[in-house]
């Protein structure tokens, strides 16, 4: 599974969803979660990177556990938009 952002082009809400590939296209036909446009969101590639490399995905540097937390602490706190693909 890999992260998509996506921005609205009525609102210009940024917003990523983490889905397998075949489902990368689903959000655009889906309304902004924001202002509820219908055909308005668009695939952004501006944060779009390659992991090839990384420690972390490697095996060779554990991610520490106070960042672990902290993600966790903000998935809750924001939870996953209505219609949210996994």
């Amino acid at each position: 599974m890999a992260f998509y952002q996506y921005v609205c082009s009525n609102c210009e809400t940024n917003f990523e969803y983490s889905l397998i590939i075949a489902n990368r296209n689903l959000p655009v036909e889906m309304p902004c979660p924001e202002c509820s446009t219908a055909n308005s969101i668009v695939r952004s590639f501006e944060g779009d990177t390659v992991a090839i490399g990384d420690p972390v995905k490697l095996g060779i540097r554990k991610i520490p556990k106070y960042f672990k937390d902290r993600i966790k602490q903000i998935k809750e706190a924001h939870p996953q938009p209505k219609g949210y693909f996994r």
